[in-house]
């Protein structure tokens, strides 16, 4: 039995020797090591042809860069070594410990164990300093029976395919092929492997040094990241459900969360993309609308946190929208609409065919009615009516209306009826006669003494015989 390393490596000039030093540098001996160049455009091929003498090292250049020449290659390492062989991925600028080999070997002749996975530091790419260390707490042994219940505690460590050991013999029962999804394709590598093999054991021992990079493509949001998503949340829940009765509610709220913050974590990278304000708008929606429907037992705490992340997401697009008014136009008000719809049906009876000009006058307005922050909205806008009455008639007659609208949901009478009757005196001046007729005749017959309904019948009047 020996251990089989692979790196496949694209421009990675400045840390592949990082990499490769680490694995000459194994305790045990008992390694062979596949240094694979995938198209790289840098001197990544030359700088491992410095090693092309060291013993049990292979190296390999592929001419025409491709993600999926990984999946190849562990395609081809299980067909060419043994069946009793191990198999490890070690990434072009991350380091193994030096006692990673001996670990997984020891572990695997001692045992009957289809997998051994250790823990990992990860370090800054910037400056090198320490940032995490993730090791499980106690050496443990999980099978099929009770891999449901532990399946939160050891979750991260099948996340990706690195620091871990897989048996080739395992790997020969499947079919191996690198999904076609923007991101998560260790993960499912790592769920594949799990769903046909049956005992694993997690060592808390620190075996993988992994170096984190901010500008990584997992920064960078492509097409059908959101179906990875949901993909990864998917696959793992079938796998672990493949192997037990019934799932545990405490294992399902896990990978619910584990969901919710991987969809954080793709609406932190969409907002901050290149792309349009319309597509960002788009998959936003998509965003939420698949965790709503696939997600299943959703508790309190997490219905919660779900609802804080729709609220800020809300708060961001339109923050940006009030900021930058260019980004308004009208081929992506359809998608403005559908976006503020999306969050409160409400906004329907505030603004009905409007939204393009709230959205672009006064979209912090539109923020609060979103969040029933009605009494903070009227406090905000009573302090400028002043000011409002002041405003062209064209636009007074928007705020009018939503003025009207707040004080009769708040039951403040006399503002209401304030606010009805300025805004008919606003539609004749604008010459909107139907409206004020119909208006004045059901405030006629609510207030048949009022001074002001009797002014502004007249006013109407007047202006009727000025039209024709």
């Amino acid at each position: 039995m020996k251990l089989n390393i692979l790196t496949v490596a694209y421009n990675a000039e400045k840390t592949i020797k990082r990499s490769i030093e680490s694995v000459i540098n194994q305790s045990s001996s008992n390694w062979k090591y596949y240094l694979v160049d995938n198209g790289s455009l840098d001197s990544t091929y030359s700088i491992m042809k410095e090693y092309e003498n060291v013993e049990n090292i292979i190296i390999k250049h592929i001419e025409q860069n491709d993600i999926k020449n990984a999946f190849k290659m562990i395609n081809e390492i299980v067909k060419n070594e043994s069946s009793d062989d191990l198999l490890c991925t070690l990434d072009s600028d991350d380091e193994l410990t030096d006692i990673f080999a001996e670990t997984v070997l020891n572990e695997m002749q001692a045992q009957d164990i289809d997998l051994v996975a250790l823990g990992t530091e990860m370090y800054s790419t910037s400056n090198g300093t320490l940032l995490k260390r993730f090791v499980i707490d106690n050496r443990l042994m999980i099978d099929d029976q009770n891999i449901a219940n532990f399946f939160p505690n050891i979750h991260w460590f099948l996340r990706q395919i690195w620091g871990k050991a897989f048996r080739l013999s395992v790997l020969r029962k499947y079919d191996i092929q690198h999904p076609d999804i923007p991101y998560g394709a260790d993960t499912v590598f790592t769920m594949d492997y799990v769903a046909n093999s049956s005992k694993y054991v997690f060592i808390p021992t620190i075996g993988m040094k992994y170096y984190y990079f901010d500008g990584s493509s997992s920064y960078i949001y492509k097409d059908g990241r959101e179906i990875s998503d949901l993909l990864l949340y998917q696959k793992a829940l079938s796998t672990v459900s493949a192997k037990c009765d019934r799932l545990p509610y405490s294992t399902i709220d896990f990978m619910n969360n584990v969901y919710l913050h991987a969809i954080i974590d793709s609406l932190n990278v969409l907002i901050n993309s290149d792309f349009n304000l319309a597509k960002k708008l788009q998959l936003t929606i998509s965003i939420f609308k698949m965790f709503e429907e696939n997600t299943i037992s959703i508790s309190q705490n997490l219905s919660e946190e779900y609802n804080n992340l729709k609220k800020n997401t809300f708060h961001a697009y339109i923050s940006l929208i009030n900021e930058h008014p260019d980004l308004f136009n009208k081929d992506n008000c359809p998608e403005i609409q559908k976006f503020v719809l999306f969050y409160n049906s409400q906004l329907n009876f505030w603004f009905s065919d409007e939204f393009d000009w709230w959205l672009r006058n006064y979209a912090p307005l539109i923020e609060k009615i979103a969040f029933k922050e009605y009494q903070l909205l009227f406090n905000m806008l009573i302090k400028n009516k002043d000011a409002i009455l002041l405003y062209p008639n064209a636009t007074k007659q928007h705020l009018l209306m939503l003025l009207q609208k707040l004080a009769a949901t708040l039951e403040r009478e006399e503002d209401y009826i304030f606010f009805s009757l300025e805004l008919i005196w606003t539609k004749i001046k604008l010459n909107d006669f139907a409206y004020a007729e119909s208006e004045l005749a059901e405030w006629q017959s609510l207030l048949p003494n009022n001074k002001r309904v009797k002014e502004l019948s007249l006013l109407l009047s007047n202006q009727q015989q000025l039209g024709k």
